[in-house]
């Protein structure tokens, strides 16, 4: 990616866009879990069926939050954000709190703001001041550093109670991810029981600089806002953000693009290693395993759950060109 497309203003951009987009995709697991309750195996279809016609529509009166904004904050991201098109009533605004901290109250920038990448000590910093802050955001560390000795973390944000009985859903997942092991009847019930789980996977391609930047938002927002909107979300699914996948990489970029701009018109160094032993491409490691970022996110839940179609996991790895990977995959049980 050129040093123009690495630039806070793509940032900002790409980071808006993914944080509608995966907000709407998050909405609309809540509202299929919803769906889903109460329902027996031969009412299922029906259920779904009547209930999807009878879904409130995006309305501003169902987006809006009641709590205060941060009206600072929005003015700020209406300046960013270059062009309305990335713009959506989903990320226009940000939830006010005085408990609960926002990226900038931490880092003592907003999201997006020109000039500004983050490392991934202060992505860390953020999250743990976050789930310090809130019942709805637990921190996970992995076992196994980054080759570089950084910390891998995992962050989970849903409603106090789904938290509280995280165990008991990642239970029902890898039953669901293992179809041998249940009928039809046992799994609508799981179904019925359970909880999606969607995973949201920032940066694995180290150029690709607007996601690391974004989760944080969008988990602050999650963890706050108390439009009927997000508390559906909140209340049906639960979310989890890997901040950056590739750590190591992620400060590699951050260090070139602080160097591209204190030297303006100077060579820059390339970054075909993004990781200590990496160029491209780190996701294709999934067969190799050579790598401690790729054992930390997919082998232990791999070997947990399985990748059965069934296996209530969404994987979305969010990259800068808009691209959505979403997979089914097992529930992660490498971090602690």
């Amino acid at each position: 990616m050129s040093s123009k497309l690495s630039s806070a203003t793509f940032t900002r951009k790409v980071s808006w866009l993914f944080a509608a987009l995966l907000v709407a995709l998050l909405a609309a697991a809540a509202f299929g879990q919803t769906q889903n309750r109460g329902s027996s195996p031969n009412e299922a279809g029906g259920a779904a069926k009547a209930t999807r016609e009878s879904n409130p529509p995006i309305t501003p009166k169902y987006t809006t939050p009641t709590n205060p904004l941060d009206a600072a904050y929005g003015a700020k991201i209406k300046e960013y954000t270059t062009e309305k098109y990335f713009m959506t009533e989903l990320v226009d605004h940000l939830p006010a709190s005085d408990k609960i901290p926002s990226p900038e109250k931490i880092l003592g920038y907003a999201v997006g703001t020109p000039g500004k990448l983050t490392k991934v000590a202060d992505l860390n910093r953020y999250y743990r001041a976050l789930a310090e802050a809130s019942p709805r955001v637990r921190i996970l560390s992995s076992h196994e550093k980054s080759e570089e000795g950084r910390e891998q973390l995992l962050v989970i944000v849903s409603d106090e109670a789904n938290l509280a009985k995280l165990d008991r859903y990642k239970e029902i997942t890898a039953k669901l991810g293992d179809p041998r092991s249940i009928n039809a009847a046992e799994a609508q019930q799981l179904v019925t029981e359970g909880k999606p789980i969607y995973w949201a996977s920032g940066s694995i391609h180290s150029t690709e600089t607007g996601s690391p930047e974004m989760l944080m938002e969008m988990a602050y927002r999650i963890a706050v806002e108390d439009s009927p909107f997000i508390e559906s979300i909140r209340k049906n699914v639960i979310v989890m953000i890997t901040p950056a996948l590739e750590v190591d990489g992620r400060d590699r970029m951050v260090d070139l693009y602080n160097y591209r701009k204190a030297n303006p018109g100077k060579p820059a160094p390339g970054l075909l290693f993004w990781g200590k032993y990496v160029a491209h491409d780190n996701n294709r490691d999934g067969l190799g395993l050579a790598l401690a970022l790729t054992r930390t996110q997919h082998v232990r839940g791999l070997e947990g759950a399985g990748a059965s179609r069934s296996a209530r996991v969404g994987s979305l790895s969010l990259h800068d060109d808009g691209h959505w990977s979403v997979q089914r995959l097992a529930r992660p049980a490498r971090y602690r």
